[in-house]
Order: structure tokens, then C-alpha cells, then sequence
């Protein structure tokens, strides 16, 4: 059980933690960037090649790591839950700047596929929802799939049930045969852009800000239908 236990936490730690990202400090004017350190003493940040880290899902902190130095920032358990934006002021995590957590995507390319998408229309087709002659209609219980009546039973099978008008059944004309349409997918491939700016708390002047790439990603962004819907 307490092997248990172990392997839960430290799978917990690790899905807390997320990777480094690879980026670099730009400083705005001729002052470096101030940060108290987890031991007390004052760290200068300069312009250069760095990287930040969010870690640890128990006491939570924001890791800085230059050429030069190490430097960790505690921040608040909230932000494991949304690592690519957020606000903290100066007070809050005591620190001389406040921190802008903000992340951006850059287009790298857009490219589209054309393919096929079942749809419904009106036509000629076979529907399971049949007609007797001594059960006529359709029978359908809100909320739940249609129910054919069925010889013998002149009523709906259930009491909740209702006839379906204009719903025949068999084969014949209905308004939901299955069918296909041709649609032209869109697809923008992007570049994940997470940066983090470290303010003067009293006037909220930019001192420097950190840059760097988190990731790439492709998703659909559009869909454009090029023909009716045909019957299968």
C-alpha cells in the first residue's frame, strides 16, 4: 500500500512539472531584472540565452536558468492548472516585479485536404421505423431513439411513448437518408510562443521579458462543404 502511495505522488509530481522552455531574456533599458532567490539574496537577470521551467506540484515554483545562475520564483498552486497565462503581482510572491505570464501563436503554414463527411438528407431510402396496420406510426419516447410499432399492439409500447406524425417507415421517401458530402478541411500549423515580462510594480514599466518556444501545433480551423449532400 505505501508503495502505493509512492508511486501516486510521484506520478502526481510529474504531471504537475512542466518542460523547459528554451528562450532567451531581452532586457528594455540599461537595468537588469531584480529576483529574490529561495535562500534570500538578490539576483540580477541580464539579456541572454535562458530557460523557465514551472516544477514541483507541492510548493510550486517558477525556475529561471541562465549561463550564470539558477533562479526559482515560488508561485501560486493555480497556475499548474493554467501554465501559459497569468498575472502575478510583486506583493502576492514576494518579489521586486511583478510577473506577465502571456502565450501567443505564430503562423508557420496552412495546407487543406478534401474528403468525405456522412450527412442526412431527404430521398428514397430504407428506415427501420415501420408502419401496421394495426399499430400505425411511428412511436418515439422523448429523449430516446424511435420505436416501430408492432402487430398485435395497436398502442405505443410504452405508455411515454407518442406517434411520430408525418414518419411512415420502410422504404420510401424520408427526410433523413443517410448520405456524403465533400468537404474541404483547413489546417493551420502554428508556433506556441510563451513569454513572461517582469514589471516595476508601482508604474508597471517593462523592465525585460523572457521569449521562448514552446511547441508546435496543427488543428482544424475551418470546414467548407464543395457539394450537396448525396445519397449512399
Amino acid at each position: 500500500m505505501m508503495r502505493m502511495i509512492a508511486l501516486m505522488t510521484l506520478t502526481l509530481a510529474l504531471a504537475a512539472c512542466g518542460k523547459p522552455i528554451s528562450g532567451k531574456i531581452t532586457l528594455t533599458g540599461d537595468r537588469s531584472i531584480p529576483i529574490i532567490t529561495e535562500e534570500g539574496t538578490t539576483a540580477e537577470l541580464g539579456a541572454g540565452s535562458a530557460t523557465v521551467q514551472i516544477k514541483s506540484a507541492f510548493s510550486p515554483k517558477l525556475e529561471i536558468r541562465t549561463s550564470r545562475q539558477v533562479v526559482s520564483v515560488k508561485v501560486p498552486k493555480k497556475i499548474l492548472a493554467n501554465k501559459k497565462d497569468f498575472y502575478l503581482p510583486a506583493e502576492k510572491i514576494k518579489q521586486p516585479v511583478d510577473l506577465e505570464a502571456l502565450t501567443r501563436y505564430e503562423l508557420i503554414s496552412r495546407h487543406e485536404e478534401v474528403g468525405s463527411q456522412t450527412c442526412f438528407t431527404g430521398g428514397m431510402c430504407y428506415d427501420p421505423c415501420r408502419t401496421y396496420s394495426n399499430a400505425p406510426g411511428c412511436y418515439y419516447n422523448p429523449g430516446y431513439p424511435y420505436q416501430p410499432g408492432y402487430p398485435g399492439h395497436p398502442y405505443p409500447p410504452h405508455p411515454g411513448y407518442q406517434p411520430y406524425p408525418g414518419y411512415p417507415g420502410g422504404y420510401g421517401w424520408h427526410s433523413n437518408c443517410p448520405g456524403v458530402v465533400t468537404i474541404k478541411s483547413v489546417y493551420e500549423t502554428q508556433r506556441e510562443i510563451f513569454s513572461i515580462g517582469f514589471r516595476e510594480p508601482s508604474d508597471k514599466a517593462l523592465l525585460g521579458y523572457f521569449e521562448g518556444e514552446r511547441g508546435i501545433r496543427t488543428e482544424l480551423v475551418d470546414s467548407i462543404p464543395l457539394s450537396a449532400c448525396q445519397l449512399l
